[in-house]
């Protein structure tokens, strides 16, 4: 009771209260800084460009597509990068020790889910499945209290 008769008591205050004028240059200044950032221009999606920039762009971005591919075409002919190239190739063919590395990892793994039981694991799959909904659930909900009109 006591929060009503201080809502309306603050209102009978504010609205007492004279009116103010702005400033005299407020407007010219609001306007101003309305054009300037109407002048700068928004993100488009590409569909929404004018057909000669899209030709234009779609254009260069296959030139630097045919660059790419005739340079990694020709590229072992040069020979500094021939060099590259070598060490690169000698160092996958060094991975065969990693994917030994890998497939031991992986039979362990697929040790442990055996011996977990089917029942533990579709326990671990459903509150894997609960807390995503529970996240969901809560960040819509916080969305909606933060950018909720007030």
């Amino acid at each position: 009771m006591e929060q009503d008769n201080w809502e309306k008591r603050l209102d009978r205050e504010l609205k007492s209260l004279p009116l103010m004028k702005a400033p005299e240059g407020l407007s010219a200044r609001v306007m101003a800084a309305v054009a300037a950032r109407a002048a700068v221009p928004q993100q488009r999606s590409w569909m929404e460009w004018s057909r000669p920039v899209r030709l234009l762009s779609a254009s260069l971005l296959w030139l630097l597509f045919a660059g790419i591919c005739l340079l990694v075409w020709k590229a072992p002919a040069f020979g500094p990068v021939a060099s590259g190239l070598e060490s690169v190739r000698n160092g996958l063919a060094s991975g065969g020790m990693w994917l030994g590395v890998l497939e031991a990892l992986g039979g362990a793994c697929r040790l442990a889910v055996r011996s977990l039981g089917n029942g533990f694991l579709m326990g671990c799959a459903v509150a894997a499945g609960m807390a995503y909904v529970a996240c969901v659930g809560l960040g819509t909900a916080y969305l909606r209290l933060a950018l909720g009109r007030r």
